[in-house]
């Protein structure tokens, strides 16, 4: 969301509402963070990811719909609230593709696949907003939404054994 600072400020000219905005993306995650984590732990991290994009995917196509500064920050606490559970989810999913051994090369390739989409992502954001303007950076978002979640959904489930995760149905019996 890295347009959400510059669409307040282009819509309603204060720099600190955009900082609101932001600020009230990351409240969720530090208020309720550990109990909604708790809460998504026995449901599949695939399934948690690909709704907590789904859902981001949407409240980036609502965010220039508003016509009130209080629905921009309303926006950003539902956002604050799917990111929450997106994060660990993925970092959940990355045991499911890397095999025994190769954890710390695998882990520094995403890690540094992550950092690149970190620097690059406001240049690219800043690039598409010469060009589509402020809200061309949700519109786009939200439409590489579905090749992210596609993606999610077709990482394999892990194939070696052990003890069945918190989310499996099928539970041992003590």
């Amino acid at each position: 969301m890295i347009g959400l600072p510059l669409f307040v400020l282009q819509r309603y000219g204060l720099a600190l509402d955009g900082a609101l905005a932001i600020g009230f993306r990351y409240l969720p995650g530090v208020i309720v963070g550990p109990w909604l984590n708790y809460t998504t732990r026995r449901i599949s991290p695939k399934i948690v990811a690909s709704t907590a994009t789904a859902g981001i995917a949407i409240v980036a196509l609502l965010i220039p719909a508003t016509n009130q500064l209080w629905q921009v920050h309303l926006l950003s606490v539902i956002l604050g609230i799917f990111t929450t559970v997106d994060v660990p989810a993925r970092l959940a999913m990355r045991s499911w593709v890397t095999s025994r051994g190769t954890e710390q090369r695998l882990n520094s390739l995403i890690v540094t696949t992550e950092r690149i989409a970190i620097t690059v992502g406001p240049l690219l954001a800043a690039s598409i907003g010469v060009f589509a303007g402020v809200e061309g950076n949700f519109s786009l978002q939200a439409l590489l939404a579905a090749p992210a979640i596609l993606t999610l959904l077709f990482v394999p489930r892990p194939t070696h054994s052990g003890e069945p995760r918190p989310y499996d149905k099928r539970r041992r019996a003590p």
